[in-house]
């Protein structure tokens, strides 16, 4: 994509209508020619802006991995399983060594949600105007799954942590937000900690927010873990039509955070990842262990950095673990 991307592109409100379909739907913008994208918003990703994010943000090579441990979601909500992990002697062989395998679910802890996992509901239609039922009926049928990242380069490009949970706290005394409720962040507040940190957004970033959820799930007691994590209920993103407009016409290149759903759960409006994922394109991460990230950013004064993660190569892959590393 060419670099002055951005400028060519409709405003949310500006955006075309695709038949059939809510406003707010992006589809066939990133078309080139016949060819359908497979890419949406990560297509803001240019060599450009990814070597500038490494030439701007790369100072002292301080390093912070953002992965959760796969065995922290003890009670795993959504119906998943909890993971499983197994030695395997080799002594058979003649030799002294291991191997072992893993089993989990790719969203049983942090991970990128990508095209294939969320359609828009009434259409039952994945980003582009994929029929979500085509992966179960043509198992070669691999459109928008997870190698289409790793074919493009996987992910890597200017970060943006917006430290929510610590703004809250500084404004409720040091009390931390109560993140297994569906208490909604609002766009207003997203603002105002932006202007409190003094980071300045630019097109193509990855934005970062910290809700507090993995905070407080590492201070909770099981009982509350496995009364959160049957129920679903979560700090998250309000669904607001204002907040979804600017998260479009800021052209986020993908939009992460450390609670289940990115969004409050349950809902109360228009899911956040229908114009996300369905309507966008948008890579959604949720359950990223945003902790260390929260303190380095305070000893480094600022809340940007280089950001780089590398997907499973799944073809037809639904979802992966970001394997994402932050770099001062």
């Amino acid at each position: 994509m060419a670099s002055h991307l951005h400028s060519e592109l409709p405003s949310f409100a500006s955006l075309p209508t695709v038949k059939d379909m809510p406003h707010g739907c992006a589809w066939g913008l990133f078309d080139q020619g016949d060819q359908r994208d497979e890419l949406g918003t990560l297509n803001f990703l240019t060599d450009d802006n990814t070597k500038k994010a490494i030439e701007q943000e790369v100072k002292t090579g301080r390093r912070v991995q953002l992965d959760w441990s796969l065995d922290q979601m003890k009670f795993p909500g959504f119906g998943r399983d909890t993971s499983s992990h197994r030695l395997i002697d080799l002594s058979f062989l003649g030799v002294t060594a291991s191997d072992d395998t893993i089993t989990f679910n790719t969203q049983q802890s942090s991970q990128w949600d990508g095209l294939r996992h969320f359609a828009h509901q009434e259409s039952k239609l994945l980003y582009n105007g994929v029929p979500n039922q085509a992966m179960y009926t043509d198992p070669k049928d691999l459109r928008l799954g997870m190698q289409r990242w790793v074919e493009n380069g996987g992910i890597a490009g200017r970060g943006i942590l917006i430290d929510w949970a610590s703004w809250y706290a500084a404004q409720h005394a040091g009390h931390m937000p109560e993140a297994n409720k569906d208490n909604a962040i609002s766009l207003a507040d997203l603002k105002a900690c932006l202007e409190h940190q003094g980071t300045h957004l630019q097109p193509g970033d990855i934005l970062i927010i910290r809700t507090g959820f993995i905070a407080w799930h590492n201070g909770a007691n099981d009982e509350q873990l496995k009364a959160q994590q049957s129920s679903g209920t979560s700090i998250g993103l309000a669904q607001d039509p204002e907040l979804v407009a600017w998260l479009w016409d800021n052209h986020f290149s993908a939009v992460a955070a450390d609670n289940p759903a990115l969004e409050a759960w349950p809902p109360k409006g228009q899911l956040l990842h229908e114009f996300l994922i369905a309507f966008w394109g948008c890579p959604i991460g949720e359950l990223w262990n945003l902790e260390e990230l929260s303190k380095v950013c305070r000893e480094h004064k600022r809340w940007s950095f280089f950001l780089t993660s590398s997907p499973l190569n799944i073809p037809g892959g639904v979802a992966s673990p970001p394997n994402v590393m932050a770099i001062f």
